[in-house]
């Protein structure tokens, strides 16, 4: 588990235009888990998604939205990593 801080700085570097708050309360809906920060950075970088639309999609589509590739170097999704 990340520290909050940790977790809000690299969503904010991976996430243009990130806000600190937005990305606050998109690292305590993750928990502060590196995957799930890495995979929700990823996926909003690589899509253009607002947080806020991300963590509608956790909250209503989590098993959807966690199955999807990881990102770099992470062998396998957030939904698939034992727990």
């Amino acid at each position: 588990m990340l520290a909050r801080a940790e977790s809000v700085a690299l969503l904010q570097a991976r996430v243009t235009g990130l806000a600190r708050e937005d990305a606050g309360r998109l690292a305590a809906d993750l928990g502060d888990l590196p995957l799930g920060i890495a995979q929700a950075a990823g996926f909003m970088a690589w899509t253009g998604m607002p947080a806020g639309d991300y963590a509608e999609l956790l909250r209503t589509r989590a098993g959807q939205l966690l199955a999807q590739p990881p990102p770099g170097s992470y062998p396998q999704s957030l939904a698939a990593a034992p727990g």
